[in-house]
């Protein structure tokens, strides 16, 4: 019977190998675990659930990712996945939509289960008759957004300005035209076919994201459109036709962006 050849000398090559790589592969997680810089730079671009799991890791861990300076800089990079009305979350992104973050808002049609933690006064936004008429006032990415009609004549020619950063005043940060609005979506944007120049549409958000990815949130009286301002591209990401109940009557208070923060009020 002839005897089987084995090439051990293989075998130690291929031993060998994998103890190197985990050694090395040891080696760098430590290198990576005892220097807090690199862990927060890391960490900072996990989900929240992520972040507070981790909190139970060590106490260092802990310690670190409690620290305010690491909240600040965790809360300054988000990027609002979405937004609610009233209780039905809307995902920004269609195409490759985020999961609700809750299961239920249960307490929303209950008015004492909300509690407003900061407001402030704003004029109405439908007293345009001696002025130009106001849409949003809001934040994002830590810039204030203040958006008018652009006093041309054209309702559908909007400005987007933002505050300075020293707080003395506001420049405009966008020229958006919407002149395509009325063909994309021409049932749901006229007031009424006898006078076209008359248009019904609210911008409810604006949302910063990277520089050629900001985009508005507008609202038509069937649908919820997202405008790239950079692109001058539309994408409707919800209907308010076929996804909400017949009763609902929707105003813009009810539109609340959903973000995620580590700290707290």
């Amino acid at each position: 019977m002839t005897p089987k050849m084995v090439n051990k000398r293989a075998k130690i090559n291929k031993t060998c190998f994998s103890e190197a790589l985990m050694a090395k592969s040891t080696e760098s997680g430590a290198i990576v675990g005892s220097s807090d810089d690199l862990l927060t730079e890391i960490l900072r671009r996990l989900p929240v659930t992520s972040i507070l799991r981790f909190k139970s890791v060590s106490k260092h861990w802990n310690s670190l990712l409690s620290h305010r300076r690491f909240t600040l800089l965790y809360d300054n990079v988000l990027v609002s996945p979405g937004l609610f009305l009233r209780d039905f979350y809307i995902p920004f992104d269609v195409e490759n939509p985020t999961p609700p973050p809750f299961r239920s808002l249960n307490f929303y049609p209950d008015r004492s289960g909300i509690k407003i933690v900061q407001t402030m006064l704003l004029p109405d936004r439908r007293s345009w008759s001696h002025g130009a008429r106001s849409y949003y006032f809001g934040e994002s990415e830590g810039h204030v957004h203040l958006v008018e009609d652009a006093r041309q004549g054209n309702p559908l020619h909007i400005n987007v300005y933002e505050m300075l950063s020293d707080y003395s005043g506001w420049f405009v940060k966008y020229q958006v035209e919407l002149d395509e609005l009325p063909t994309a979506y021409p049932f749901t944007v006229y007031i009424s076919n006898q006078d076209p120049s008359k248009y019904e549409f609210e911008v409810v958000d604006v949302v910063m994201d990277e520089e050629e990815s900001t985009f508005i949130v507008v609202r038509t009286r069937e649908k919820i459109i997202r405008y790239n301002v950079h692109s001058k591209s539309f994408k409707q990401i919800f209907d308010l036709k076929f996804d909400l109940p017949s009763c609902y009557r929707i105003c813009t208070t009810d539109f609340h962006r959903y973000t995620q923060y580590l700290s707290s009020f």
